[in-house]
C-alpha cells in the first residue's frame, strides 16, 4: 500500500498547479487500465489471489506511469518553502482525524451491538456517505487556492465560506430526514 499511495502523488502535483483538465485524463486513463486488468483477470479465474494481485499491481502499474510521466513532463522545481514541513504535517493530522472520525461510530457500535447492526447502519447511512464525495471533491478543489492565498485574505473571507456549505449541508441533511 505505501508503494501504491506514494505513486499517487502526481494527482497532487497536478491539482496544485491547477492542471485539473489533465488530472482528470490521467485518472480515467488509471481507472481504465485498473479496471481492464481486473476484467480480464476475472475472465482468466475467479480465485482470490490473483484477483487480489492484479487489483494492487494494475494500480501501482497506473499510478506509476503517471507518476513519472508527470514528473519527467512538469519538471517539479527543487525550491522548497520554509513552511512545506509544518503545512504537510498540519495536513496529514487533519486526514488522521478524518479517517478516525469517519470509523470510530462503526467500531464502537460493533463492539457493542454487533456485526448484523453495523451492517444494517452502514445501509442507513449510505445515502449520506453518497454526498461526502462531493465534499471531498470541494476539497480537492478549493485547497490550491487556499494555499495561495495570505493569512489575512483567508480570515476575511473564510467564515463566509465555511457557513456557506454549513448551509448546503444542513440542507441536505433536512432533505435526507
Amino acid at each position: 500500500l505505501p508503494l501504491l499511495e506514494s505513486l499517487d502523488l502526481f494527482a497532487a502535483f497536478l491539482n496544485g498547479r491547477k492542471q485539473f483538465r489533465l488530472l482528470s485524463l490521467y485518472s480515467i486513463a488509471a481507472n481504465l487500465l485498473a479496471t481492464g486488468a481486473l476484467i480480464l483477470a476475472l475472465w482468466m479465474g475467479t480465485s482470490l489471489l490473483p484477483l487480489l494481485l492484479t487489483y494492487f499491481l494494475s494500480w501501482i502499474l497506473a499510478r506509476g506511469i503517471f507518476f513519472f510521466v508527470t514528473v519527467r513532463r512538469e519538471r517539479p522545481n527543487a525550491e522548497r518553502s520554509p513552511d512545506l514541513g509544518r503545512l504537510g504535517a498540519h495536513f496529514s493530522l487533519v486526514n488522521i482525524l478524518n479517517l478516525a472520525a469517519n470509523y470510530l461510530d462503526r467500531v464502537i457500535l460493533f463492539q457493542t451491538i454487533g456485526a448484523k447492526e453495523v451492517a444494517q447502519y452502514s445501509f442507513a447511512i449510505a445515502p449520506m456517505e453518497q454526498t461526502k464525495g462531493f465534499f471531498k471533491n470541494l476539497q480537492t478543489l478549493s485547497t490550491p487556492r487556499f494555499a495561495v492565498r495570505t493569512e489575512r485574505e483567508l480570515r476575511q473571507t473564510l467564515l463566509r465560506k465555511i457557513l456557506l456549505v454549513f448551509v448546503a449541508a444542513l440542507g441536505a441533511v433536512i432533505l435526507y430526514a
